[in-house]
Parts: structure tokens; sequence; C-alpha cells
């Protein structure tokens, strides 16, 4: 755009002065000069436009290339970071999955003790000759503990055999006392 708006008033003013003098041979040759001066102007001109275009060009080709060189490694660290993120929640999961199912299993033998402890209590109090009532009954993963007391050693020992006999229990500690009142 530069270009032409020069070369607009340097041609007006060569045809201004042609117009002119064009019989005078003086003038004739410094117009020629002066063409020959705006022509090699506008040649050089060219030339430098052409250059400053290539220039910028090949500037902007390079720091394409370094910001898409940047982008992508970007990308990468990202990706990389992305990945030890994933890792270290899949291994947040599997720790939380394996409390989570050790909880689960402390809960199902505290209920299973709970549950054994009602069925020994139950069956002590329904029995007749036992008097379920002065023996306390404790369950610790299916070992379950009488203690109180007993009128009898036979009352002691058919508290312990109704508690053997019951679904679940692994073992008995019988610490009932005999006492005779």
């Amino acid at each position: 755009m530069k270009i032409k708006a020069l070369l607009l008033p340097a041609f007006a003013v060569l045809c201004v002065l042609g117009a002119s003098a064009c019989n005078n041979p003086e003038v004739k040759e410094q117009n020629a000069q002066a063409g020959e001066a705006i022509k090699t102007a506008g040649e050089e001109t060219g030339e430098a436009a052409a250059t400053a275009g290539n220039a910028a060009v090949e500037g902007t080709k390079e720091a394409a290339e370094q910001a898409g060189e940047a982008v992508k490694e970007a990308g990468q660290e990202a990706s990389a970071t992305a990945k030890e993120a994933g890792k270290d929640i899949a291994n947040a999961a599997e720790t939380a999955g394996e409390k989570a199912a050790e909880a689960g299993d402390k809960a199902k033998e505290k209920i299973d003790d709970a549950s054994i402890t009602a069925k020994v209590k139950s069956m002590l109090i329904a029995d007749p000759e036992v008097k379920g009532v002065a023996i306390e009954v404790d369950t610790v993963n299916g070992t379950v503990t009488l203690s109180g007391t007993a009128k009898s050693a036979y009352e002691k020992s058919e508290a312990e055999k109704l508690a053997k006999h019951t679904e679940g229990v692994v073992s008995v500690v019988n610490k009932i006392v005999v006492t005779t009142k």
C-alpha cells in the first residue's frame, strides 16, 4: 500500500514536468533520470517488501513451531500428571476397599457374636433346669464365656452343654461359680 501511495504523487509530478517542458532537452534528460530513479526506488522498495515479507513468514513459522512444541510438552506433562493421579486414585480406592472389607468382616463378627450371645442366653432362660438370669454370656469370635452363679454343679454343667450345642459357638469357657444358698 505504501509503495502505491508514493508512486502516484511521483508519477503526477513527472507528468506535470513532462508536459510543460517536453521540448527542452535538459528537462527531458532530467525527466528520464527522475523516471529512472523512481523505477529503481520502486524495485528496491519491492525487494525490501519481499525480504520483509519472507522474514515475517519465517519468524511466524518459527514462532508457530516453538508454540507447537510448547503445547506438545505441556500436553505430555498433563498426561503424565493425569496418569499419576489415576494411579493414586486407584491405590486409594483399593485401600479404601480393603479397609471397608475389613470393617465389614469385623462388623459381621460383632453381629455374629451378638447373635450367638442372644441364642445362648435364650436357651439358658428357656431351660427349666438352668436359671439363665443368674448367668452372664459374653461372645468373642465365637468363643462363649459363661460367668455368674449356679446353685449346683449340674446347673453349671447343663449351662455349658446348652452353650456348646448352640449354632455358631466355637468353644465355651465356663467361669460359673457354684454357690450353695
